[in-house]
């Protein structure tokens, strides 16, 4: 069975290879931090897409008289 390009035995491998390099108490904290950099980078990106998401063409698009008043 194959998971991806990796099959049981490679994800069995590199998972013993994690607990003995990080040790089982500190693979939770881990998991956590992880998590929260992916959560943090997630809100950043639909930041930054709301921001781009502008209903407001700015003065190059219009018109010259209304432009001027500005």
């Amino acid at each position: 069975m194959r998971i991806g390009p990796f099959g049981i035995w490679e994800i069995v491998i590199i998972v013993v290879v994690v607990l003995l390099l990080f040790g089982a108490n500190r693979l939770p904290e881990l998991a956590r931090s992880t998590a929260r950099t992916l959560r943090d980078v997630r809100k950043e990106i639909r930041d930054l897409k709301s921001d781009l998401d502008v209903t407001d063409p700015g003065p190059a698009a219009r018109p010259r008289a209304e432009a001027d008043r500005d």
